[in-house]
């Protein structure tokens, strides 16, 4: 709250349920939920519509570091959990991506990220750098076991540190590149 947060980046948003959490707590807050899904982002507009939420945008599409057209797999027909190029999928799906910097040209604001990418966090993070380069943020990862070294050299690369982590889960970790108390 004392940080003056101005966006909120829910990357890989799946159902929505930072983005529609922090909405109503945070009114004034620019709220942006991507997913490649599209059965993720029609349950996330539906609540958005239901709940009568004004300040979250959704989008349909992979976030990475290049622009093209990836395959997504989930190994259960009834997850909302997609990979990109899951080779045990039994169902599949197509989506464009884009990078996060060639969508927000931002410079100065506060920031706060989730990246829940399903191990791709490092490609969001690589596609990123101008955002959090150019930006003072607060960036929540989930990391898959196989990108631990990858994320944390790039985070400490661009001059981010490590904030918290989620002890229960030891999946989550926080950096930033501003003091939080």
């Amino acid at each position: 709250k004392n940080k003056n947060i101005e966006f909120f980046f829910d990357i890989g948003s799946c159902w929505g349920v930072y983005s529609l959490r922090i909405s109503n707590k945070f009114e004034n807050l620019k709220i942006f939920s991507y997913d490649p899904i599209k059965k993720n982002i029609q349950r996330l507009n539906h609540s958005i519509e239901i709940n009568d939420i004004k300040n979250i945008q959704t989008c349909c599409i992979a976030i990475g570091n290049e622009k093209k057209t990836v395959e997504l797999g989930a190994t259960e027909t009834y997850s909302p959990n997609f990979e990109i190029g899951e080779k045990n999928a039994v169902v599949t799906e197509s989506s464009n991506m884009n990078l996060i910097d060639n969508l927000h040209n931002l410079e100065n604001k506060n920031i706060v990220i989730k990246i829940d990418t399903e191990g791709f966090e490092h490609n969001v993070l690589e596609g990123a750098f101008k955002l959090l380069t150019k930006n003072r943020v607060f960036c929540q990862v989930e990391i898959k076991d196989k990108n631990i070294d990858k994320v944390f050299s790039f985070f400490r690369s661009i001059n981010y540190n490590l904030v918290s982590d989620n002890q229960f889960n030891r999946t989550d970790y926080f950096f930033s590149n501003f003091d939080l108390e």
